[in-house]
């Protein structure tokens, strides 16, 4: 069966609400494309004890290893360093190194090889193997080494440089014991040698003269100029600021280093670079100083002459204090690439992951890369089809709480937003759900463990965000926390149900958002009774509410709202999860199901990484628990949920209590059968144009508006025998927003869709492909109003994209964007930008 995908942009917005056949999603720029059936991690990669490395000819930044969800892993990911940064997870063959943290890494560019050694597995017992990764093959294959001599003791927190005079690796001290509650243990002074050309072999150096404490953690550089190791501070059981030097021209022999300046706290973990151009020595943050805190200092120490300790305060940034970063040298761009570290006192990632200091003239920071998620329990999500990404409010990043608004694009990017207006106060366990009649996000109560609230706001989506709160009228219900919201859009109203507060939160009440009203719709009696940190979806084919969880039964309960509302219990087919509390929830529109993730368990004896789906057809509703391949999510609950409805895309990320900062998506493979489906929308300030494909061409459908004020039928039409349905609106207003969707008799609506009109536009013009007919990998042509966010698409007559790209950041005036890879045959352009949608039609020839 094959897809028939929506074409999702700024002028479109789809909700499906019926069953699509096979869904996929559009594969993230450096992510891969996510396996149909699977759960799939997504960038950027929010890990902490990694270890990096600089791929100088790939021009590339490697990750390895590290903590995500405090559990080590051993994912390879590259962030590119030209052009605009992206990761990309990178795919490698043979049986890879066990998964671990504070371990060490370099690139053997003689051998064009990356070398692991060491640091701690899942279990944080050390380790002492010795791992190469072939970069120049077409499949990079892993390969354990058995290099001769006795090899080092086991350890983590050691510190690893490149000799590139000798071609070999030294490593200094580390901690045989990686205590996981506490500082490390069984220290070390050794120094060790590993050649990389010929056969592979340890050597031990004995160093003469007075060197340092056992130590680990130490921030160590090779300065090639003078051959010598340069280390400073590191661990000892204290903090330590000393530094010291190995001369390794001739006989090793140790000498202490009294740097004038400074000098700066006393540290361990802290990243280290040697800057060959300025001889000299960059340290940035690390743990320590006087309070034993994470820092976010930069140091300079000068070794061409008199060494001398300078504090130095670069312009921009600066990066967030944090222990642990991992830092290279680029040479080629005289500057200092920094990955990661934890950001905070409970295991988390700091969320500005990687920055870049320029060297050349005035010191300057830059963050680069895709920011990673802040860490956070109870945060709330929607899905924004018009900007095409997650919206997340709230949450407690622990002990706190957040009232931080941020976005993620789908292709590795967190960015927080900044709207105007006044937010809602910081809050957790509160509600979000998507508003398409005005494309808004509106939260809905919450507590922040002093209070519980049950005010309404609204947070706008448009190019500049705003918060409003919501006035309303009736009742109104009283406040809660951990409870059920969901927009139902047959009558365009958010339905509450559950939760904890001080009254009957057992009711079920709704809001009108088109009079800001609240009104009751069923009393609690012979209903669930209380219950909090429970999920519910609407189901429009059934026109009802659907709950589950946050009791001790797996009962699922119902809620008819046609008719007279009265409270049912489901009978379901399959085998129910175990009842559970937080879990992360949203309904499949095309498969008709409620997918349901993780949780704690009602026992509280477990959180779970589960994924199940409940069918709600119109028959007989049924469990199943779904197979997503052998990588999945870690274990956690609160995560916050979202689901791409065009894509049939589900997305989790964050939660309690792994300290996660990670992304998942699975899209999945429901065969079902097909009754509607979106295949292209185009809209003009003066048309708003949509195709649909209708299983059944035999059956006459009615095409029903909105332009805000209620459904409303518009047109009764047949499909054309190939069950394509066509209509083109002319009776539209710029700038207003407008609602389709399809009834067939008897049945519930379908193939909902709602579209922006946009404004007429000034200055923006899409020229499309010349000469038209085009050659294959012609190019697009197109003219921009100005430097504002803009928006590039080029679909097929199916309504997949042969292209999707930003292009508002190549300014006012005309481009052109060449499309390879397409076939012979027709093509839909759409360029939109401020709100502006242009569009064409053009043809590829052979």
């Amino acid at each position: 069966m094959s897809r028939r995908p929506s074409a999702t942009s700024r002028a479109a917005l789809i909700v499906l609400t019926t069953a699509l056949a096979i869904a996929t999603i559009a594969p993230p720029s450096g992510a891969g494309t996510p396996t149909v059936g699977s759960w799939t991690k997504l960038p950027p990669p929010s890990v902490r004890d990694a270890a990096t490395a600089l791929d100088r000819p790939r021009n590339r930044l490697l990750i390895f290893g590290g903590n995500t969800n405090d559990l080590p892993n051993n994912e390879l990911w590259a962030l590119s360093l030209g052009g605009s940064p992206a990761w990309i997870q990178i795919a490698t063959y043979g049986t890879p190194p066990p998964a671990r943290h504070n371990h060490n890494m370099i690139v053997d560019p003689a051998h064009d090889l990356l070398w692991v050694f060491g640091g701690a597995d899942v279990n944080n017992a050390t380790l002492n193997d010795v791992w190469t990764l072939s970069l120049s093959s077409v499949l990079p294959t892993w390969t354990h080494l058995s290099p001769s001599g006795t090899p080092p003791v086991a350890r983590a927190y050691a510190s690893a440089v490149l000799d590139t005079t000798n071609d070999r690796v030294l490593i200094f001290g580390g901690a045989q014991v990686q205590n996981s509650n506490g500082p490390p243990s069984g220290l070390l002074s050794d120094v060790w040698a590993m050649s990389l050309t010929g056969p592979p072999a340890w050597t031990q150096l004995s160093p003469t003269g007075s060197g340092p404490s056992a130590r680990a953690g130490v921030q160590m550089i090779w300065d090639g100029t003078n051959q010598r190791l340069v280390l400073y501070g590191g661990f000892d059981g204290n903090m330590l600021g000393d530094t010291y030097a190995l001369d390794l021209s001739g006989a090793p022999a140790w000498s202490t280093l009294s740097p004038t300046g400074g000098p700066p706290d006393n540290r361990a973990v802290g990243s280290a670079v040697w800057d060959p151009m300025g001889a000299q020595m960059l340290v940035y943050g690390g743990y320590g100083g006087n309070g034993n805190l994470n820092l976010s200092d930069l140091w300079s120490l000068s070794l061409g002459g008199s060494p001398a300790w300078t504090h130095l305060t670069p312009a921009g940034g600066p990066p967030s204090a944090r222990q642990s970063p991992q830092s290279v040298y680029d040479p080629m761009t005289q500057s200092m690439v920094m990955y990661g570290g934890g950001g905070d006192g409970n295991g988390g990632t700091t969320h500005d992951l990687t920055w870049k200091l320029g060297l050349g003239g005035s010191l300057s920071w830059a963050q680069i890369g895709a920011g990673g998620m802040p860490q956070r329990e109870g945060a709330t999500a929607i899905f924004d089809p018009v900007g095409h990404r997650l919206v997340t409010f709230g949450g407690r990043p622990y002990p706190s709480y957040s009232n931080d608004v941020w976005t993620y694009d789908l292709i590795g990017n967190w960015t927080q937003l900044t709207p105007t207006g006044t937010p809602p106060t910081p809050r957790t366990g509160q509600t979000t759900i998507y508003d398409p009649v005005r494309n808004r996000m509106l939260v809905y109560g919450g507590t922040d463990s002093v209070n519980t609230y049950g005010d309404v706001w609204a947070l706008s989506l448009s190019v500049s965000p705003a918060w409003t709160q919501v006035v309303t009228t009736g009742g109104p219900p009283s406040a809660r926390f951990q409870h059920v919201a969901v927009y139902d859009a047959l009558r365009d109203r958010m339905v509450i149900h559950g939760g904890g507060g001080p009254g009957d939160t057992g009711a079920i009440w709704a809001l009108s958002l088109g009079t800001n009203t609240w009104s009751s719709v069923l009393p609690s009696i012979s209903g669930p009774g209380f219950r909090q940190g429970h999920v519910g979806v609407y189901d429009p084919l059934n026109d009802r509410l659907v709950l589950f969880g946050g009791s001790s039964d797996d009962v699922v309960w119902a809620v008819n709202f046609s008719g007279s509302p009265a409270w049912s219990q489901l009978t379901c087919d399959g085998t129910a999860p175990r009842s559970r509390y937080g879990m992360a929830v949203s309904y499949d529109a095309p498969a008709h199901g409620m997918m349901v993730f993780g949780g704690t368990v009602a026992t509280r004896d477990t959180t779970s990484n589960a994924t199940t789906f409940l069918h709600l057809g119109t028959g007989t509703p049924a469990w199943t628990m779904l197979d997503l391949g052998a990588t999945l999510p870690a274990e956690r609950q609160d995560a916050m949920a979202a689901m791409d409805q065009g894509n049939e895309s589900f997305y989790i990320a964050g939660g309690c209590c792994s300290n996660s900062t990670d992304t998942w998506v699975t899209t999945i493979d429901h065969v079902t059968a097909t009754l509607a489906s979106m295949v292209s929308t185009t809209a003009t300030p003066r048309q708003v144009d949509v195709k649909w494909w209708v299983s059944d061409p035999n059956t006459s459908v009615s095409i029903e508006r909105n332009g805000g004020s209620g459904w409303s039928v518009f047109q009764i039409r047949l499909p054309d025998g190939s069950g394509i349905l066509e209509l083109s609106d002319t009776d539209v207003t710029p700038g207003q927003r407008y609602g389709y969707r399809l009834r067939s008799s008897g049945e519930a609506p379908m193939g909902e869709v709602w579209i922006d009109v946009p404004a007429m536009a000034s200055g923006l013009a899409l020229g499309g492909f010349r000469p038209n007919p085009a050659p294959a990998g012609a190019a697009v042509f197109f003219t921009l109003s100005g430097a504002s966010p803009a928006h590039l698409e080029v679909l097929d007559v199916a309504g997949r994209h042969v292209l999707s790209r930003e292009v508002g950041n190549l300014g006012s005036g005309t481009h052109m964007v060449r499309v390879d890879g397409a076939t012979p045959g027709f093509y839909l352009m759409r360029l939109t930008q401020s709100g502006h949608t242009v569009t064409a039609k053009a043809t590829l020839t052979r």
